[in-house]
């Protein structure tokens, strides 16, 4: 509508930060297409800025750009860009356009209906219901979310949470609100923590596992989603987190590796040979009592079959294919079965 009541000629592109056009009421082939390079470079330049261009149809245009965030895709950076041919515009105009021209783009990028008033721009009728209600819908489906919502800001303070992420981490919302977000970081994690923060102030985006505490001081591990948003300056503004409840998981997978851990231990110090393989056969693990008992050296025995080994043990005149192929099938067949003739040298 706000487009429509401009004078003839002009021109409005939203384009996301790669400078792609993602909408043009006036051309809508010129969607998914890159901005001219003129306009790439006003926007470049950063907002709110004017020029006096030819970038299409060689129509001269004054142009401005603004650079913001929308409401309703609230982590999405956005530039808008508006041009009035310069033939409508007229001596005092060219400054008032300089903030008027800045107020309709973000205006109507918000959903505000304008009108054209002489050299000026009048703002009518804010929609500010069309807003509201979008803005319902998002603190809707983030309120009712099973994961967890963090944002915290510049400071690294914490100013948005959701009942999920209160509950994860057994707090009443308030108490958590304002408060420095690494005190809920368990304090092995804070080198990879402030890295992360680190990240996000460099503008990048990452996904990774944290451990949290919990008020009772126990742990919660999560899987965090982490991207920065910018203020309205344009500048690092914060960091926006969604949390994933793993902790049952990991903790199975921590009990199992340290169950792991302890039986490969277990092997390497034992005085006995030990000959670990897998279900097909292979030699997986070979350790060093095994090393003295056969003579033969670990490197050379892992991801080797069984037989292969008990080939090497045998006498070269004992030493033919066919009893090497029989080896092979009696350790598959002790593999199946989980019975078979202990291994020896001849």
């Amino acid at each position: 509508v706000g487009v429509s009541l401009l004078p003839p000629g002009s021109r409005f592109l939203m384009t996301d930060r790669r400078g792609t056009i993602i909408a043009d009421p006036t051309d809508r082939s010129m969607i998914g297409k890159s901005l001219p390079p003129q306009l790439a470079a006003l926007v470049r330049k950063g907002g709110p800025t004017v020029e006096s261009e030819r970038a299409f149809d060689g129509v001269d245009r004054v142009y401005a750009e603004k650079s913001l965030a929308s409401p309703v895709v609230r982590y999405r950076r956005l530039h808008v860009i508006l041009g009035i041919p310069s033939s409508a515009l007229f001596g005092a105009a060219r400054h008032f356009l300089f903030t008027s021209l800045v107020a309709l783009a973000a205006a109507y990028a918000f959903g505000i209906v304008l009108i054209w008033v002489g050299a000026g721009l009048l703002i009518v009728s804010p929609a500010r219901s069309m807003l509201a209600a979008a803005e319902q819908r998002y603190r809707r489906l983030v309120e009712d979310a099973r994961d967890g919502f963090l944002e915290i800001d510049s400071e690294n303070r914490i100013r948005f949470l959701n009942r999920s992420m209160a509950e994860m981490l057994g707090y009443p919302r308030d108490e958590l609100l304002g408060k420095e977000a690494e005190t809920l970081v368990d304090p092995a994690e804070l080198p990879d923590h402030r890295h992360q923060m680190e990240l996000r102030r460099q503008g990048r985006s990452s996904h990774y596992l944290r451990k949290l505490l919990r008020r009772d001081g126990s742990s919660l591990w999560a899987l965090v989603s982490g991207l920065p948003f910018p203020d309205e300056r344009g500048r690092f503004g914060g960091s926006f987190g969604t949390f994933t409840d793993v902790t049952e998981r990991t903790e199975i997978e921590l009990r199992l590796r340290e169950s792991e851990e302890r039986f490969r231990t277990f092997i390497q110090e034992a005085p006995e040979a030990f000959f670990v393989t897998d279900e097909a056969g292979l030699l997986i693990d070979f350790n060093p009592a095994a090393e003295r008992l056969t003579g033969l050296d670990r490197g050379w025995a892992i991801g080797r079959g069984a037989w292969e080994l008990q080939e090497r043990l045998l006498t070269p005149e004992r030493r033919t294919a066919e009893r090497v192929e029989a080896m092979r099938a009696l350790v598959l067949e002790s593999l199946a079965t989980g019975e078979g003739p202990l291994l020896h040298r001849e």
